[in-house]
């Protein structure tokens, strides 16, 4: 079964534009393992949203100073919102159709995976760190803004926490605070 979405934008009582998008609608034969997928679908949407929130705000601290005033939903930082969803679509549904064959932590796990991949790959995109940056001062932006992110997506912080609970993953334990000087 596919299910077949359309609709159109209108500007004062025109028509600007037309939108149709297909997609398969995976289903399991009986009602608990349809449950199963269904809350294992939600965790893996729930996660993507994470993660493209955390990426907006990389994007955003990484390109503009921490004063600036940036609305959140500036074209630069929602497309990066639309490209995690577009360059997961795929993955998802293949994640969704192999939920019968691969244990529910494995498939999780994997996600996590394609997420950190996925971020990390547009973080890169839209905030390069090259040596030939004209602006000098966005260098430490966006390597701090880029290893915030990384710490996120391995599960420290508080949204890296959220976002392993989410899938129903172990938050790695934080290293130990050393008190005084080593010898």
């Amino acid at each position: 079964m596919r299910l077949l979405a359309a609709g159109f934008d209108m500007d004062n009582m025109k028509a600007r534009g037309f939108v149709e998008s297909e997609m398969p609608l995976p289903g399991a034969v009986d009602e608990k393992a349809r449950e199963a997928q269904d809350a294992f679908a939600a965790a893996l949407i729930r996660a993507a949203d994470s993660v493209a929130m955390l990426l907006r705000g990389a994007v955003r601290a990484a390109l503009f100073s921490p004063g600036a005033t940036v609305k959140l939903d500036a074209e630069l930082l929602s497309a990066q919102r639309e490209r995690v969803w577009e360059r997961t679509e795929g993955p998802f549904f293949e994640a969704l159709n192999g939920t019968t064959d691969s244990p529910a932590r494995t498939a999780r796990e994997n996600w996590l995976v394609l997420l950190r991949r996925t971020a990390l790959a547009l973080f890169d995109e839209a905030a390069p760190l090259s040596p030939d940056t004209s602006d000098r001062s966005a260098a430490p932006r966006i390597a701090t803004a880029r290893r915030r992110l990384v710490l996120a997506l391995t599960g420290y912080g508080k949204d890296g926490a959220a976002l392993f609970q989410i899938l129903g993953l172990a938050s790695p334990e934080p290293k130990p605070v050393r008190k005084g000087k080593a010898a």
